[in-house]
């Protein structure tokens, strides 16, 4: 059965609070700006090393040796280049073996990917996922999951995938009083909606009208969502070229305020507004 993953559900496990977030930067061919990708990690799993991929987690234990050893997670992050849609990128992370062992599907659907800027939500991201699980008696607890989502035009798809191994046998092993199968699907799970796009985007539109001696408008990104705390700049024609005339900075909804200086009635006006190298424009709407 093909199973939805809610919000809800995942927020009531008992794996609630995080323990570490590891950050990865993509940018370079097809990137309108870098993207930064950050992991929040499930209740008591921490960096192992130095590397951000993979993730230590509470201690099991063997029923039939008596050992202990630590539970493992592992997470990482690259762009498919090879389609424009969230779900057949997220598909093609996984086989359907895993580390050659049968696997079947256990949950797909859509996700919602927060977008943060400076620690503050600004909206979500619309994504798809799916979760696997290894089919062979005594690897019952080796799931995979893949993520991907889509930051519109200039960008190719951002494509995660997550695999946790240890526990791995629910006949001989049990982690905090669950089984390895239980265990792992909730790390699993939790996991996928520790995934977040920080910082802002590629701005795609810039609105601008004068009103009362003064240029106002809004930023948005390649989704929709405000561009905070970058500059605008507000130009004016002059022959054949634009002159800064007055600069102002987006607030936390992407909006700004410009004073307008002194200038001919008749002067032609644009606002800029750029991230990295990518830059949109619009002409000044003068009221009636």
């Amino acid at each position: 059965m093909v199973i939805a993953i809610a919000v809800a559900a995942v927020a009531s496990l008992a794996l609630a609070a995080a323990t570490g977030v590891g950050k990865k930067t993509l940018g370079g061919r097809g990137w309108a700006t870098n993207v930064t990708v950050a992991f929040t990690s499930p209740e008591g799993y921490s960096i192992n090393g130095s590397g951000y991929e993979n993730w230590l987690g509470p201690k099991y234990t063997n029923s039939v040796t008596g050992n202990e050893d630590e539970s493992n997670l592992s997470f990482d992050v690259h762009p498919d280049y090879t389609t424009r849609s969230p779900e057949r990128a997220a598909r093609s992370k996984l086989g359907a073996d895993m580390g050659g062992l049968p696997t079947r599907q256990v949950a797909a659907g859509p996700i919602d990917v927060p977008h943060v800027i400076g620690g503050r939500k600004v909206g979500v991201i619309k994504g798809f996922f799916l979760i696997r699980q290894v089919t062979k008696s005594h690897y019952e607890g080796w799931f995979e999951a893949g993520l991907a989502f889509s930051l519109g035009t200039g960008y190719p798809i951002p494509a995660a995938d997550l695999d946790t191994t240890a526990p791995d046998d629910d006949a001989t092993k049990t982690i905090q009083g669950k089984l390895p199968s239980e265990w792992n699907l909730q790390v699993i799970e939790q996991a996928l909606h520790g995934i977040a796009v920080e910082g802002n985007l590629a701005p795609r539109k810039v609105t601008a009208r004068l009103l009362a001696g003064a240029v106002t408008g809004q930023v948005v990104d390649t989704v929709g969502h405000p561009v905070v705390g970058i500059r605008v700049v507000l130009e004016r024609r002059t022959g054949s070229s634009w002159t800064r005339a007055a600069t102002g900075t987006t607030t936390a909804n992407g909006r700004y305020t410009v004073r307008l200086p002194k200038l001919p009635r008749s002067t032609s006006l644009r606002v800029s507004a750029a991230v990295e190298s990518a830059v949109a424009r619009s002409p000044v709407l003068r009221s009636p």
